[in-house]
């Protein structure tokens, strides 16, 4: 049965066993909420719904309005289920995002309920470090500053256009949120920054790292590569347990890049897209 909590501790207190059972799959939920917790989000405006069988909880969702809704890994009865009630409670939303044998059938059985359109948007796959292997070259690890604002608002645009991710919110508050954390990085060389990835908190013990850019003109000389074997040190010496990523399902490059430095697939993710 799926239940809407009223507030995110409620719903992190019920949910977490079930993210510590399962982070690979849970870690985008979690974060999420994590972020509600943090005061990221207005609370009265946010979805937090989680089913609970037998005494456990199975699956879980999050909405935080303009963004669509993220789900975690769970059967196809319960996402269908979430469906139903996601009709119910928020018929609004815009889309959904999660582990493609959930998102698949919450899509479909959504789609059917509020008479909408269902259309795929981006094909994603999830990584998770192995054993991490650090190129040579020049260069180093180092936080954004404030002053490199406008720079990694460029760049985070230029990241979301190339893979043709949605964006629902404005990107300069996505960009604020994580030079505030101090979650933003970027590869330096000569005095100058190369290339840009974040990296923060992404479930009870793992980290994940995203928004990985290097302008068109830097490319082709290993600085991606770099920036996140060296990112993916420093998480790890930072005291998180595992790194993931998420790449392009159709970009061979970032695939065999994140490959190259230690990174293997995990699960694939799907984002669908209502149209009304």
């Amino acid at each position: 049965m799926w239940t809407r909590h009223a507030d995110v501790d409620s719903f992190l207190a019920r949910c977490l066993p079930f993210f510590g059972r399962d982070e690979l799959a849970c870690g985008l939920v979690h974060s999420i909420a994590h972020a509600v917790a943090s005061g990221r989000y207005a609370e009265r405006n946010v979805l937090l719904a989680a089913c609970e069988r037998e005494g456990g909880v199975v699956g879980a969702a999050v909405r935080t309005p303009p963004w669509g809704m993220l789900v975690t890994g769970m059967d196809e009865p319960t996402a269908t289920a979430l469906a139903a009630f996601v009709a119910e409670h928020d018929p609004d939303t815009p889309a959904v995002t999660g582990p493609q044998r959930a998102a698949a059938p919450f899509a479909k059985a959504f789609a059917e309920r509020a008479g909408v359109r269902a259309t795929p948007g981006i094909a994603q796959r999830q990584l998770a470090l192995g054993d991490l292997v650090v190129p040579e070259g020049p260069g180093e690890l180092r936080r954004a500053t404030d002053d490199e604002r406008d720079l990694m608002i460029r760049w985070a645009s230029g990241f979301h256009e190339d893979i043709g991710l949605t964006l629902y919110g404005d990107m300069s508050d996505i960009v604020d949120r994580h030079l505030e954390a101090q979650t933003l990085y970027v590869w330096e060389e000569g005095g100058e920054a190369v290339s840009m990835a974040a990296g923060a908190l992404r479930g009870v013990r793992g980290a994940r790292i995203g928004f990985v850019y290097t302008p068109p003109e830097g490319r082709g000389r290993g600085r991606a590569s770099r920036l996140v074997a060296n990112l993916s040190r420093h998480l790890l010496d930072e005291g998180h347990g595992f790194v993931t990523l998420m790449t392009e399902a159709a970009n061979p490059t970032s695939n065999r890049i994140y490959e190259a430095v230690g990174f293997r697939f995990t699960e694939d993710y799907q984002e669908f897209r209502f149209e009304r």
